[in-house]
């Protein structure tokens, strides 16, 4: 038949001790359990790291390539728009007395694109 340990006074102060989590944190690399559990252990959490990892790369490399596809969308209906704003200003002013006008304007339009690139 299995008894009880009955505590004395030194055992029960030992154990009431506030050292005693200490005692119990040092005393765990001593057990065997530990050795034996901690490879598969680690493999599982290098696993799930790299796992985890290789997903927050992914949603990141998305994101950035998304973003850089709608600023090419962007890009590309700025250009189309100025295009046709220098073409309805070659069709529109053609009078030989507004062609320093109509020069004036297509520098501005070029200088739209080197300000936009420039931001």
């Amino acid at each position: 038949m299995h008894r009880n340990k009955v505590y004395g006074h030194l055992e029960w102060a030992r154990h009431k001790s506030s050292w005693r989590h200490g005692r119990h944190i040092f005393s765990i690399f001593s057990l065997g359990v530990i050795f034996t559990v901690f490879p598969p252990v680690l493999v599982c959490t290098l696993f799930a790291t790299f796992s985890v990892l290789s997903l927050l790369l992914v949603l990141r490399t998305n994101s950035s390539y998304n973003r850089f596809d709608e600023a090419r969308k962007f890009w590309g209906s700025n250009v189309n728009r100025t295009r046709d704003l220098v073409r309805q200003s070659l069709t529109w002013i053609r009078q030989p007395g507004d062609s320093f006008k109509l020069l004036s304007l297509l520098r501005h339009i070029k200088a739209y694109f080197f300000c936009l690139r420039t931001i």
